[in-house]
């Protein structure tokens, strides 16, 4: 499963350079690197997603895995 974890990583972390606004990418890329043992990073996504939309329901999900 980490493989799979490290390639939806890099998917998403493309997607986020080519809509940098897109809070729900940030905080999909926050899960997958919190699952793929990439805390600090997943953390610094989700932070990023917070201050895009601090409102979406991901939000909540993406919290429980990087706090």
């Amino acid at each position: 499963l980490r493989g799979s974890h490290d390639v939806a990583v890099s998917t998403l972390r493309g997607a986020s350079e080519k809509a940098p606004q897109a809070a729900v990418i940030r905080y999909h890329l926050a899960m997958a690197q919190a699952k793929a043992g990439r805390l600090q990073e997943a953390k610094a996504s989700y932070q990023a997603g917070m201050t895009i939309d601090s409102t979406l329901p991901e939000a909540r999900s993406a919290a429980a895995l990087v706090q």
